[in-house]
């Protein structure tokens, strides 16, 4: 649910409408939505505060909901606080796993979650003037959380173009970004 290891696509759909959850234990817990202002991925914050709040959860292998794609959603159009919201995503389920026994290996996959949401931002750029890109992308690679993230993660593990992609960020090639944008 928190998105897939380095060299897997071993990830659980993070959306709600996929799955069916008991009322009372949302009630018990007094579980609520957090505003998609706060967080750029809400579901996963609530998906993680149910299922910590339930000693019993099952995967099924059968489809009985069909998601329609709206491409008038928030997740689709630009949002210039999207980069802000990734960090502090990013920064909340860390701190919301690190008692699990498997910290590490959530945090990878924190981690490629937060490369994803990345190139999302940047990609979200591609309609803007050439020199609001370079300045939007020149202040993305040169933020901490990113480069905290670029250097600590297996990027040697990636697929070539995620590795090529990561390593661009990593040496602040932002111009090199700015132009490949609307290919991302």
């Amino acid at each position: 649910m928190l998105g897939n290891l380095p060299n897997t696509t071993d990830i659980m759909k993070q959306s709600v409408w996929n799955n069916i959850y008991s009322m009372d234990i949302i009630r018990k817990n007094k579980l609520e939505f957090v505003s998609e202002r706060k967080y750029i991925s809400e579901d996963i914050i609530w998906n993680f505060e149910f299922l910590k709040s339930t000693s019993n959860a099952q995967l099924i292998n059968e489809r009985g909901y069909f998601y329609r794609q709206n491409n008038l959603s928030l997740s689709r159009h630009y949002n210039p606080k999207r980069f802000e919201l990734i960090k502090i995503f990013y920064s909340t389920l860390i701190e919301k796993v690190r008692f699990l026994d498997n910290f590490d290996e959530a945090k990878l996959r924190i981690q490629k979650q937060f490369l994803i949401n990345l190139r999302t931002c940047f990609s979200q750029e591609k309609n803007l003037p050439y020199d609001r890109i370079i300045t939007d992308v020149k202040y993305m690679v040169r933020d901490q959380t990113v480069i905290n993230v670029v250097n600590q993660y297996p990027v040697k593990e990636l697929g070539f173009r995620q590795r090529i992609f990561v390593e661009l960020i990593r040496f602040k090639k932002y111009r090199i970004l700015a132009n490949i944008i609307k290919y991302i």
